[in-house]
């Protein structure tokens, strides 16, 4: 396969390296600022381009690694880039694969279930993939790409992949704000956040082994409506953090 990479971000600088790590080729990486696709594209052997009319008739697969709300705009205004052959695929969580029915006749997703930044290195080896194809054969092409990346791959719906989506926002981007505020509140006192890093290391081990209703401690785990009233009250500076901090402990007292 021959591969163009619509955008030049976290998830896309991850999948070309990778993909590039296994000997697929990358044709073009496109960015709107096309600093950013000549930095990524130098990394991988590939041409920088910023405007998708520039798009290579060598590429049979179209990677958009985007934000969700700017696939269909892209598609819009740029349909009559995309050959009616080219396999189409984006890399979102919540985006119907039907966004690109009126482009391609190939076409599907290719999710990968991580955080990305674009400093912290990865083993693409151990992130699973999500897939979806329009048609069987489809999926077969998608899923043999995924493999030569990461042997977990998994085939799953619309409905399945946004379901992960969302369980992959209160599993990730909902605990990193909470690592926010405890960082926050170990500074008011002069301490730093590495203080709180075997603790939250342990908490992710420990869900490895364990239902993560089982795995649960702290004082509302145990009722300890004494301790949650102090600490609602030490949060009076705070009356957003109060507020939450009420509310998580009203949920894990019904667990």
């Amino acid at each position: 396969m021959r591969i163009t990479l619509i955008g030049a971000g976290n998830v896309a600088t991850h999948l070309a390296e990778s993909l590039r790590g296994e000997c697929v080729e990358i044709v073009q990486i496109y960015s709107r600022n096309i600093l950013n696709a000549k930095e990524l594209a130098n990394k991988v052997n590939a041409e920088p381009i910023d405007s998708l009319r520039q798009l290579s008739s060598k590429a049979n697969v179209c990677i958009f690694a985007v934000t969700d709300d700017i696939i269909p705009r892209l598609l819009r205004e740029n349909s009559v880039a995309f050959s009616n052959d080219m396999l189409l695929l984006h890399t979102a969580g919540s985006v119907s694969i039907d966004v690109f029915s009126n482009y391609a006749s190939q076409f599907g997703a290719f999710y990968p279930l991580q955080t990305f930044s674009k400093q912290q290195q990865l083993n693409f080896a151990e992130i699973p993939v999500f897939i979806e194809g329009n048609t069987t054969a489809v999926e077969d092409k998608i899923r043999h790409l995924a493999q030569k990346i990461t042997p977990k791959v998994y085939a799953v719906n619309f409905e399945q992949r946004r379901q992960l989506h969302l369980a992959g926002v209160f599993a990730c981007n909902f605990p990193n704000f909470m690592y926010n505020i405890a960082n926050q509140l170990v500074k008011e006192k002069y301490l730093t956040f590495e203080m709180l890093a075997p603790l939250i290391l342990e908490t992710a081990r420990k869900v490895q082994t364990f239902p993560p209703d089982k795995a649960q401690t702290g004082p509302a785990a145990r009722g300890d409506k004494e301790t949650i009233a102090a600490h609602i009250e030490m949060l009076n500076k705070h009356k957003d953090w109060q507020k939450l901090y009420q509310l998580v402990s009203e949920e894990i007292m019904n667990l």
